[in-house]
């Protein structure tokens, strides 16, 4: 069978498709789990991305989460107050702890919080 016909269906999944969704770290996760079994050069090959890119992708991968802390903060403020704070009073509320935060940061976690 040629080689795009062995790749596992989770990569074909993944390539070129507009509608389907994946961010390219899924993707990169995906090459990364599949490389011990499959040459990268293939794998990148079906999912469309630059060789370049998949590296980039696991560099940032490695990188911790600045703002860790700070999202555990947001987290429990806002269940304490059972999702009646926006971000407005929790930044209040984590500035009064003595933690200088801009609000757009605090708005922009929260974004992706959820």
């Amino acid at each position: 069978p040629a080689h795009g016909e062995r790749i596992s269906k989770k990569v074909e999944s993944l390539s070129s498709g507009a509608g389907t969704g994946s961010s390219v770290t899924q993707k990169a996760q995906l090459i990364q789990e599949l490389r011990q079994k499959y040459p990268i050069a293939g794998l990148l090959k079906v999912a469309a991305m630059a060789r370049s890119t998949f590296y980039y992708q696991q560099k940032v991968m490695l990188i911790e989460d600045k703002y860790a802390d700070l999202k555990e903060h947001i987290r429990t403020i806002y269940a304490r107050h059972q999702g009646r704070y926006g971000y407005r009073r929790i930044t209040a509320s984590i500035q009064q702890s003595g933690v200088a935060v801009n609000h757009k940061t605090v708005q922009r976690l929260m974004t992706e919080l959820g």
